[in-house]
């Protein structure tokens, strides 16, 4: 794996694991905020010993060093978590309407609204942008889409790399059985992964009524299909998400009418 690692050198028996990095010192990451010991560092889809290495957060994706690991006393990372306490006091002193009005405003109403009026997404007629209901919808959309964005970015991710040669360097530089892995593992199997994730997610019938309460109350579903091109990014995490809710919805009714299905009347959680 430290093939691929022009960053990292490994130094047998010298307390480090790369250049200024020792195995005791603390390291921090920008995605989960979380602090922990070098020598906990993952190995990261390319092969590099840049992983978060966080336990409070063994599902962070943050990777690389200067990009989402740095070093934990460093002026970015004090900063950052400064920041985050002063944030954590002001949350403390907002009201649960507050919240919600800020959580629903930051992560959804402002990616789909647009300078022009007709480019704007959001349907004009939903009154109650602060209800619980509303919360609890986006909640599960959002999770959804992410998901979804992480599939997506991962294989344009392995595109790219396969554009540049990555792969074709590999096959040379290593061992044919060495690579075969690789790609098995860390290439396919995180892919498959980030699927199967999605999929157990889609199961169930609560994430999928709320994503079409997001599109049939919140969104404006006409103007999406209008205007899609001007989202960037955005519409194609959105399509293919919608595409596989169609997919987990045709798969629960065909289990439905399976032959022996052991259905007993109770509502689909």
């Amino acid at each position: 794996m430290n093939k691929t690692n022009n960053i990292l050198i490994e130094k047998k028996d010298s307390g480090f694991i790369g250049e200024e990095i020792r195995e005791q010192d603390e390291l921090w990451c920008l995605h989960c905020y979380d602090i922990f010991p070098a020598n906990q560092l993952k190995v990261d889809f390319l092969g590099n010993r840049e992983g978060c290495g966080s336990t409070k957060q063994p599902g962070c994706d943050g990777a690389g060093f200067g990009v989402d690991i740095f070093k934990g006393d460093c002026e970015f990372a004090v900063g950052c978590r400064q920041h985050a306490a002063e944030r954590k006091a002001e949350l403390a002193s907002m009201t649960d309407k507050e919240k919600r009005e800020e959580y629903i405003e930051w992560s959804f109403c402002e990616g789909y609204r647009h300078k022009k009026k007709k480019h704007n997404l959001l349907n004009e007629y939903h009154l109650d942008w602060s209800s619980k209901k509303v919360e609890k919808h986006i909640k599960r959309y959002n999770e959804a889409y992410d998901k979804q964005w992480k599939i997506l970015n991962y294989q344009e991710r392995v595109e790219r790399l396969q554009h540049l040669g990555f792969y074709d360097y590999l096959r040379k530089e290593w061992d044919e059985n060495d690579f075969a892995l690789h790609v098995k593992h860390n290439v396919h199997g995180e892919e498959e992964k980030l699927c199967n994730e999605l999929k157990s997610l889609l199961a169930k019938k609560s994430y999928r009524d709320s994503f079409h309460f997001v599109l049939s109350e919140l969104l404006d579903r006409e103007k999406l299909e209008k205007y899609k091109n001007h989202l960037g990014g955005k519409h194609k995490t959105l399509f293919a998400l919608i595409e596989n809710i169609s997919c987990a919805e045709d798969a629960y009714k065909i289990s439905r009418r399976s032959s022996g299905c052991a259905y007993s009347g109770k509502r689909q959680r």
